[in-house]
C-alpha cells in the first residue's frame, strides 16, 4: 500500500530484547497508536515473543531484514576480534536494505533508530538523485 498516510520505522535490534530492542518496541507501539496500525511498516530484525510491553503486539506490517553478513565471518575472520566492525557491517547492510524498502513503499514519514539511520539516509538520498 502506497500513500501519504503510511509511516515506517527502521530499527537494528530485535524489538523487545535489550536496550535498543526495548526502544524499538516502544517506538513501534507509539507509532502504531498515533497512526492507523495497518499503515505502519516496521523494518528490522523482527520482534521477540513474548512481547516486552504490556498489552498485545501492535498490528503493524512487520518486514524482517535479511540476516546480514554471513555468520561464519564472526568466527573465521579477523572480525572475530573486532566486534565493533562486525556490528558496523551488519548495521550498514541493514541500512542499505531498508533504503531499498523505503524507496519501494514510499512512506510519508520515517522514524530511524540509531545505528541504521545514517546508512539508510545516505542510500535513500542516492536513490533520489
Amino acid at each position: 500500500m502506497k500513500g501519504r498516510d503510511r509511516a515506517a520505522i527502521i530499527y537494528s535490534s530485535r524489538a523487545g530484547i535489550g536496550g535498543l530492542g526495548h526502544s524499538a518496541a516502544v517506538a513501534i507501539t507509539a507509532l502504531a497508536q498515533a497512526n492507523n496500525e495497518n499503515n505502519v511498516l516496521a523494518l528490522g530484525p523482527g520482534r521477540s515473543l513474548p512481547w516486552s510491553l504490556p498489552g498485545p503486539i501492535s498490528n503493524v506490517t512487520w518486514i524482517e531484514s535479511p540476516a546480514g553478513p554471513w555468520p561464519w565471518l564472526a568466527r573465521y575472520s579477523w572480525l572475530r576480534w573486532r566486534s565493533g566492525d562486525l556490528t558496523f557491517l551488519r548495521d550498514a547492510s541493514l541500512g542499505r536494505w531498508a533504503a531499498r524498502k523505503i524507496q519501494e513503499s514510499r512512506p510519508s514519514c520515517c522514524y530511524l533508530l540509531p545505528q541504521v539511520a545514517l546508512e539508510t539516509l545516505r542510500c535513500f538520498w542516492q536513490y533520489l538523485e
